[in-house]
């Protein structure tokens, strides 16, 4: 988001779910979800579906899951005030202080915060000699993807730089499955001493799985990112 405000009516969004563990900080176990209108139409179709009153629809299938059945969840603020589930109310305390702090911060400057970052962490992956997947213009400002190597062990890195170093970075799945390496870099994470140290624990560790990179450059590329950071923010 650029703005400061989720404005989902003006911007035609129906539906919008997040996870608190990712950019809020916050530990996992809720996923925080807000839809319009037209989705509690459907939902209450579907509804009708499962009681047995219309089974003609064929645009809707039966909800499989009980876990997730927002026609039931939504039935909190009906009238009868249905108690799908207990909610954690520790997960909510959790998710008050991190927007506490989030409010605290300011999201201009968590944006720029974020920014900066990542601006140091990619020029550092470049200047190690490695390539980042994907087109540029799409990349999230928080995760950030590198092509692993050629005839470089993408899971023996990651495991010599979560054993020796205390840093853990991400492989992938599907079709990318060890072919690259996911870094992210959000929320409290994202701190310079954290982009100094995986730079420096993924150029040492695929150097010592026989990948070529240029020994010492990407710590300097990102101080030197950091040395100028007012024009990065800008």
């Amino acid at each position: 988001m650029g703005g400061t405000d989720f404005k989902t009516d003006e911007w035609n969004v129906d539906a919008v779910i997040s996870g608190t563990q990712k950019c809020l900080g916050v530990p996992t176990g809720m996923a925080p979800i807000t839809y319009n209108e037209k989705v509690e139409k459907i939902l209450l179709e579907r509804q009708k579906i499962e009681q047995g009153l219309d089974i003609s629809s064929v645009n809707h299938r039966r909800i499989q899951s009980n876990y997730l059945d927002l026609s039931q969840i939504q039935e909190y603020w009906a009238p009868q005030r249905l108690n799908h589930h207990t909610e954690a109310t520790s997960m909510l305390y959790a998710l008050r202080e991190g927007l506490r702090i989030i409010h605290e911060e300011g999201l201009q400057p968590r944006f720029a915060r974020h920014k900066l970052h990542e601006k140091a962490l990619t020029e550092g992956l470049k200047a190690m000699g490695l390539t980042l997947f994907g087109d540029p213009f799409y990349k999230l400002p928080v995760v950030t993807c590198v092509n692993i190597p050629e005839g470089v062990d993408g899971d023996q890195v990651r495991h010599m730089m979560l054993y020796e170093f205390g840093v853990e970075i991400a492989s992938s799945f599907g079709s990318l499955a060890g072919k690259i390496w996911r870094i992210g870099s959000m929320g409290y994470s994202c701190r310079k001493e954290n982009i100094l140290k995986v730079l420096t624990a993924l150029e040492a560790s695929v150097y010592r799985q026989g990948g070529k990179v240029h020994l010492g450059a990407a710590a300097q590329a990102a101080l030197d990112v950091y040395e100028n950071q007012s024009a990065v923010i800008q």
